[in-house]
């Protein structure tokens, strides 16, 4: 497993850096392995959780290395899930405040919203940000803005790469925006 990091572009400001970590997977023939072939069926079985400790790990050795801020993507599964929950708190403590955002994925509904918001707040007074991933897809709602104590939002991109063509994918957009926006969250469009 190794993770691929995907640079998040801010257009008013090329010198602010950030990357996204990607895992991938390197098969026997060399050939780089999308999560789209693998990711559903390790959250099937145990190696889920290694995985997520695997991808962490290797970003917080980018975080130390570098020195940049990187975005790692969590499922509601990763947080619910005490022993990795343990494990993401203790390699947060181990780099600088500011350096590591937790993108929240919405490929599961959330089953403890208690334990999701007590981990949330854990991670924030560890300096970590909160961002909600593919906004407008999946499970998404108007309330994760408010629950999850969002600081980035990302818009799925089924909804901005339809925005110069789609008169409603425009309006929806535009309308996450100034939400997020009057909520003082920073929007991000994939």
């Amino acid at each position: 497993m190794v993770n691929y990091y995907q640079p998040i572009v801010n257009p008013l400001d090329v010198n602010e850096i950030k990357y996204e970590a990607l895992v991938r997977i390197i098969d026997e023939k060399g050939s780089v392995v999308s999560p789209f072939y693998f990711l559903d069926i390790a959250k099937q079985s145990r190696y889920y959780a290694q995985i997520t400790q695997v991808v962490m790990r290797k970003a917080v050795e980018f975080i130390q290395k570098t020195g940049y801020q990187v975005s790692v993507n969590l499922s509601i599964l990763d947080i619910e899930e005490p022993r990795i929950r343990d494990y993401l708190l203790e390699q947060l403590s181990s780099i600088a405040r500011g350096k590591l955002t937790f993108e929240i994925t919405e490929s599961e509904s959330i089953g403890d919203y208690q334990v999701v918001q007590n981990f949330i707040t854990q991670v924030k007074a560890l300096g970590a940000k909160i961002a909600i991933d593919d906004f407008g897809s999946g499970y998404s709602n108007f309330s994760y803005l408010v629950d999850m104590q969002a600081d980035y939002l990302k818009i799925d991109g089924s909804i901005i790469k339809q925005i110069l063509t789609d008169q409603n994918s425009w309006l929806v957009a535009t309308s996450i925006v100034d939400i997020a926006n009057k909520l003082g969250i920073t929007v991000v469009a994939e």
